[in-house]
């Protein structure tokens, strides 16, 4: 281990922070993820639940409820909402590790 006093000592705890710094960042950010995807899941279950109600109610099958949700629209709608809440909660969770 070179001399705590000269300039390659320092060089090297520098390195070693910013590398640690880096696996912590990668740990949180695939917990980030995780996440994410966890809740993903969880918006698509209650859009095909919304669907199969929609399909009972009408008294469609599913296929023919999620052919005629396409035709409105409404799919691409709750595609559009889920990945602007992802990306609202990916804001949040960053501003709060900061």
């Amino acid at each position: 281990m070179p001399n705590k006093n000269t300039q390659e000592y320092w060089e090297e705890r520098g390195r070693k922070a910013i590398e640690n710094e880096l696996k912590r960042d990668k740990s949180k950010a695939e917990e980030i993820e995780r996440i994410l995807n966890m809740m993903i899941k969880r918006i698509e279950k209650e859009i095909n639940a919304f669907i199969v109600k929609y399909g009972d109610f009408a008294g469609v099958t599913l296929q023919e409820a999620k052919k005629i949700i396409d035709e409105f629209g409404c799919k691409k709608h709750f595609k559009k909402k889920q990945k602007d809440w992802s990306k609202t909660r990916t804001l949040a969770i960053e501003q709060m590790k900061n």
